[in-house]
């Protein structure tokens, strides 16, 4: 528990490993983790400051690397949280990481496990991911997996979701890239759907 509550530690994995054969018991491990790892409104707003200065330029390359890795405190919950959803995994269970009362928190982990293993992810789970990630603060993140394993089963979706015009500029970005780069061979079917065209 104590790894799961913030620090470095450079045998997280190992306990992490020894700790999971019990996963009933490792749901407050997995708790501890995230309560460490989440950031607070004033912390939020304080990153969301520093990112949008970084991209107007008003800051140089050093605030950029210290944005994107701030330090080593959050390496013990960090491999907590991804040894947990690469066990989950690994057994075969990516559907218990859908229901998971902390979906919210699991998404960008569960996010980074399917780009690790692409080749080997089930349609299926990207597709719940996409779901999930709409319903949870995670869409921009999500279509961006989903255009690293496109498939059209997704097409109808990313159809709707850029004629919705979301107000999120990040949203809007993925979408785009999803469309440009992954279902840009698609575009004369997303003009055949009538419901779609027909505003």
């Amino acid at each position: 528990m104590k790894v799961a509550s913030g620090g470095y530690y450079h045998n997280a994995s190992t306990i992490a490993a020894a700790s999971l054969v019990d996963l009933p018991r490792y749901e407050k491990v997995l708790a501890a983790a995230f309560a460490t790892l989440r950031v607070g409104p004033e912390q939020r707003a304080e990153l969301d400051a520093l990112s949008e200065r970084i991209q107007n330029g008003e800051l140089d390359a050093a605030a950029e690397d210290w944005y994107s890795d701030p330090g080593d405190g959050h390496l013990g919950p960090e491999e907590m949280v991804t040894a947990y959803v690469d066990k989950i995994r690994a057994d075969g269970n990516w559907e218990t990481l859908s229901r998971h009362a902390l979906i919210k928190d699991l998404l960008p982990y569960w996010c980074d496990a399917i780009h690790a293993s692409l080749g080997s992810a089930p349609l299926d789970e990207v597709e719940a991911v996409v779901q999930r990630g709409t319903h949870f603060g995670w869409e921009a993140r999500a279509w961006r997996l989903a255009a690293a394993r496109w498939d059209n089963r997704f097409l109808r979706q990313l159809t709707e979701r850029i004629l919705a015009q979301d107000e999120d500029a990040e949203v809007r970005s993925a979408l785009g890239f999803c469309l440009a780069n992954a279902a840009s061979e698609s575009i004369s079917e997303i003009l055949s759907i009538p419901s779609l065209t027909v505003q």
